[in-house]
């Protein structure tokens, strides 16, 4: 999220805790995010409808990673576990 003070050419990007303390304290931040907000505490209560999308997603974001980071540079001791099939992913944890 671009921070609303930013200047023409100078933008940059809202951090993390100020994006937290935003969506704590202003209530018209807080209604635009409201709707997201609900879609994510109704897939925490049972995520058996979205399991497919789910894998589906992970799975592409998979392929992105290899996508930006064709060698492995970047958090390789997570990339056997990410190319392990689904059955295999839950045998080792």
């Amino acid at each position: 999220m671009v921070h609303p003070e930013g200047a023409p050419g100078r933008r940059r990007c809202l951090g993390y805790a100020e994006f937290c303390e935003k969506l704590d304290r202003d209530e018209v931040f807080q209604r635009w995010f409201a709707p997201l907000l609900a879609d994510i505490d109704r897939l925490a209560e049972d995520t058996a409808p979205a399991a497919s999308r789910l894998a589906e997603l992970q799975q592409i974001l998979i392929t992105l990673i290899d996508v930006l980071d064709p060698k492995a540079e970047r958090f390789p001791q997570f990339r056997e576990l990410a190319n392990a099939t689904p059955s295999t992913r839950v045998a080792n944890h």
